[in-house]
């Protein structure tokens, strides 16, 4: 274990923290990606030049790098729970297909100020003591490590990570609605990304305009949303050269592109190494080589 200040950290990519706040927290950033447990009292949650009330039952997601305090606490006991998933090696499998992660984890805390904090999720407080309930697993594991602490810990984030997004997935009003349809989009697009995809199309799954999907994409992932089709094709294309012999032909085939000409420009383009030399490097050398395909 290693302490930084007030901060538990098993490895560099997971962390815990359970504290009572009495007094106001100035505005400051993590590199990692924060859940936030409210489990007693009420404050004003601070974002920048913003401050949102926020009460017992309250789960909120705090993005890498986002500027945030509390002020105004009254009897305030929170639970933060900091990770960076790539950072452990762990794989998403099929947590991509569920809608209330991608509304919990990408949307909301980047459309927080659009929603005024209408879109957060809120849990019963047994619900929130089951999920409390998971966090102290890693919370042993943390402050007591041996073999097999780290394995250990990362299965109850995964619990923790999987039992909130569905969790987001039963919201009904209408903030949280409107990040789950653009959850639902980036589903969509991880089980379509291969097919012909049109913005109209993603649009329609979102039931926003196509203009306003394109200004959503382009604050909250960087880029518009055929650009995030294109670069999941080309990870997903990463993956394969790193983990199989396939031609890249039948690369291009599995991830959507017309043939291995193209995908070969497009991954020069964007990682500006050949595939063959990608390929021969990733297959080289140990996970966690520093470079594009991270």
């Amino acid at each position: 274990m290693n302490r930084l200040g007030n901060i538990d950290y098993l490895t560099d990519s997971l962390a815990i923290r359970r504290r009572k706040l009495q007094q106001r927290m100035h505005l400051h950033d993590h590199p990692l990606t924060e859940v936030v447990l409210v489990m007693s009292g009420r404050c004003k949650h601070l974002l920048d030049d913003d401050a949102f009330p926020v009460q017992a039952g309250d789960v909120f997601v705090i993005s890498p790098g986002m500027r945030h305090g509390y002020a105004d606490t009254e009897d305030l006991m929170i639970v933060n729970l900091m990770f960076d998933l790539d950072g452990l090696g762990v794989s998403r499998l099929d947590l991509d297909g569920l809608p209330g992660y991608h509304a919990l984890f990408t949307f909301e805390p980047r459309l927080r100020r659009q929603s005024q904090f209408n879109a957060r999720l809120h849990l019963s407080l047994k619900r929130l003591a089951e999920i409390d309930g998971m966090a102290a697993e890693i919370e042993r594991e943390v402050l007591q490590p041996g073999p097999g602490s780290l394995f250990a810990a990362v299965g109850s984030l995964m619990r923790i990570i999987v039992a909130l997004s569905r969790e987001y997935s039963l919201q009904r009003h209408a903030e949280s609605l409107g990040m789950l349809r653009l959850g639902d989009t980036l589903s969509h697009i991880e089980a379509c990304f291969r097919e012909p995809l049109a913005v109209a199309e993603l649009a329609y799954v979102a039931h926003v305009s196509e203009r306003t999907l394109y200004r959503v994409f382009q604050e909250v992932l960087g880029c518009p949303p055929l650009e995030y089709v294109l670069r999941l094709r080309l990870r997903r294309a990463s993956e394969l050269l790193r983990d199989t012999d396939w031609k890249l032909d039948e690369i291009a085939d599995r991830v959507g592109f017309s043939d291995g000409g193209y995908l070969s420009r497009q991954f020069r383009k964007h990682y500006r190494i050949a595939p063959s030399a990608y390929r021969h490097a990733a297959q080289s050398f140990p996970p966690g080589l520093p470079g594009v395909w991270q």
